[in-house]
C-alpha cells in the first residue's frame, strides 16, 4: 500500500491509471500463463520486458514538461522496438546472421532504450560500464587497446543485432528467468505482505529475542531472513522491516551508523535466502540444468550460516555497550499459534 501510494504522487490520473492497468495486466497474464496455458516465446518474454520498460519510464520520470514528454516518446518508442521482435519473432530467427537493415535499426534502438531503462533504476554506473562495453566491441581490434585484449571488433548495428535478437540478449536468459520464475514469486511475495505476513516476520523475532542482548539488532536479523525469503530484493528488504527496525536499534543504544548497517548487512542475505532468492537462483537452474528444488537445497546452509554470522557479530557489538531490548507484551508462543500459517 505504502509503495502503490509513492507512485500514485508522483502520477497524474491518467498515468495512475495506465501504471494499475499494466500492472495488473501483467499479474492475469503471467497467472493464466503458469496456471493455465503457456505463452508462446515471443509472447512469454516479449510481453515481459515491453510492461517493464514502460512502467519503468512512467515512475522513474524526468523533470519538467519537456522532460516528460520525452518519457512518452521513449515509451512509444520501447513498444515500437520491441513489439517489433515480438511482430517478426519467427522472420528474425529465420533469417539469423543476415538481418535487414531496418532489423539493425529496430536493434539499436532497443539497446539504447535498454541503457536508458537501466541508468534511471540503476544509475549513471551502468550506463558508463555499458558504454565502455560497447565501444570496446567495436574497437577491439584497436591499436589503443592492449593486444592481449584485442579482438577482430563488429560494426555497432551488428553488435546490437547480437545483443538485442540473440539469446543471451534483451529477450535472453534473464527475460525468460524473469518471466517464467521470478514474477510469479514476486506475486506471492506481495500476497503474503499485503495478507499481514510482514507483521508476523517482525512480532515473533521481538517477542522471542527482542528483550535479550542486542534484542532489536537481532530482531532486525532474523526478521530480515523471514522477509527476505519470500521478496529476494535487498532493497524491499530494507525498506520494509528498515522502517520498524532501525529506529528501534537506534532507541535501544545502538550507534546510528550501527543500526544503519546493521539492517542492510541482514537484508542483503535475503537475494540468497530460499526460496526466492532473487534472480540468481533462477539464472543458476537455468544455466545448469538443475532443478530449481536442488539449487534451494543446496543454498539453504550458506544462507543460515549467513545470518548467522551477522547474528552474532550483532551479539557482541550489543555485549560491548551492554544494549538490552524491551520485553514484547506477548509471547513467541501466543504469536505462533495465531498465525503459524504464515511458515508455510
Amino acid at each position: 500500500m505504502e509503495k502503490h501510494q509513492r507512485v500514485s504522487e508522483k502520477l497524474n490520473r491518467f498515468e495512475l491509471l495506465l501504471f494499475d492497468t499494466l500492472a495488473l495486466g501483467l499479474v492475469i497474464f503471467y497467472s493464466y500463463s503458469a496456471v493455465l496455458e503457456p505463452a508462446a516465446t515471443q509472447f512469454h518474454r516479449g510481453i515481459y520486458v515491453v510492461i517493464t520498460y514502460v512502467l519503468v519510464f512512467l515512475v522513474y520520470r524526468s523533470r519538467g514538461t519537456i522532460g516528460r514528454a520525452w518519457d512518452y516518446l521513449l515509451m512509444l518508442t520501447s513498444i515500437g522496438a520491441l513489439g517489433y521482435w515480438i511482430y517478426n519473432f519467427e522472420a528474425i530467427n529465420y533469417r539469423a546472421g543476415a538481418e535487414t537493415e531496418l532489423d539493425q535499426w529496430i536493434a539499436m534502438i532497443g539497446v539504447l532504450v535498454g541503457i536508458e531503462v537501466a541508468r534511471r533504476v540503476v544509475g549513471s554506473v551502468f550506463v558508463i560500464i555499458g558504454t565502455v562495453m560497447l565501444l570496446y566491441g567495436v574497437f577491439g581490434d584497436s591499436e589503443y587497446v592492449p593486444e592481449v585484449l584485442q579482438h577482430a571488433g563488429d560494426t555497432f548495428p551488428y553488435l546490437c543485432t547480437s545483443i538485442f535478437y540473440k539469446s543471451d540478449g534483451v529477450f535472453g536468459i534473464m527475460a525468460n528467468v524473469l518471466a517464467t520464475y521470478i514474477i510469479l514469486f514476486v506475486i506471492f511475495g506481495a500476497f503474503l505482505e499485503k495478507s499481514g505476513a510482514q507483521r508476523f516476520f517482525i512480532d515473533f523475532p521481538l517477542a522471542a529475542v527482542g528483550h535479550k542482548i542486542g534484542g532489536p539488532g537481532k530482531v532486525s536479523v532474523i526478521a530480515s531472513g523471514l522477509f527476505g525469503s519470500i521478496s529476494g530484493s535487498a532493497i524491499a528488504n530494507t525498506v520494509s522491516t528498515g522502517a520498524f527496525t532501525i529506529p528501534m536499534m537506534k532507541k535501544a543504544g545502538f550507534r546510528p551508523h550501527v543500526a544503519g548497517g546493521i539492517e542492510p548487512a541482514a537484508s542483503i542475505g535475503g537475494m540468497f535466502m530460499p526460496p526466492i532468492m532473487g534472480a540468481g537462483g533462477f539464472i543458476m537452474a537455468e544455466l545448469t540444468g538443475l532443478p530449481y528444488s536442488q539449487i534451494m537445497l543446496v543454498a539453504i546452509f550458506p544462507a543460515l550460516m549467513y545470518f548467522f554470522s551477522v547474528f552474532m557479530m550483532v551479539h557482541y557489538e550489543a555485549k560491548k555497550y551492554n544494549i538490552v531490548g524491551e520485553r514484547s507484551k506477548e509471547k513467541p508462543g501466543d504469536i505462533l499459534r495465531r498465525e503459524w500459517f504464515y511458515i508455510l
